[in-house]
């Protein structure tokens, strides 16, 4: 799915189209994880930072049991994990980042690629470093 959003240029913003259309793919289908994934994605471009990491929390927890492709959803999983850390991390809240990326690490399928989740781990706990000795 394909977001556009207006910078000033006159044309009209997508995003409530596609938040309205998420909300209810969640609403209907309250197993599809790529849906509460894309609309997690949404509400953190439009800056509701709580209800971005409210969806991927929930994307994390539905129960993909008897799924047509439960491996898609395990990966789409791991991708909410990865972009709650991300979230965590812009916020500058590191230490809270960190543990998303070790659960993620944890519950990572084998056919999921650890490269992003690792980098994005050294990177906040890099980040946390540096902050705690200033602090210190």
């Amino acid at each position: 799915m394909h977001y556009m959003v207006s910078h000033g240029t006159g044309h009209t913003s997508t995003i409530p189209c596609v938040i309205w259309l998420q909300t209810m793919l969640t609403s209907t289908f309250f197993f599809i994880s790529v849906a509460y994934l894309n609309l997690g994605i949404v509400y953190g471009i439009v800056g509701e930072k709580e209800e971005a990491s409210k969806l991927y929390r929930q994307c994390v927890e539905i129960d993909t049991a008897g799924l047509k492709d439960p491996r898609l959803h395990e990966h789409t999983k791991i991708s909410a994990l990865y972009n709650l850390g991300r979230l965590l991390a812009d916020q500058d809240r590191y230490q809270e980042a960190i543990d998303v990326y070790l659960e993620a690490i944890q519950r990572r399928p084998s056919h999921y690629a650890p490269q992003s989740l690792y980098n994005m781990l050294g990177m906040s706990n890099q980040t946390y470093c540096l902050l705690f000795r200033f602090v210190s």
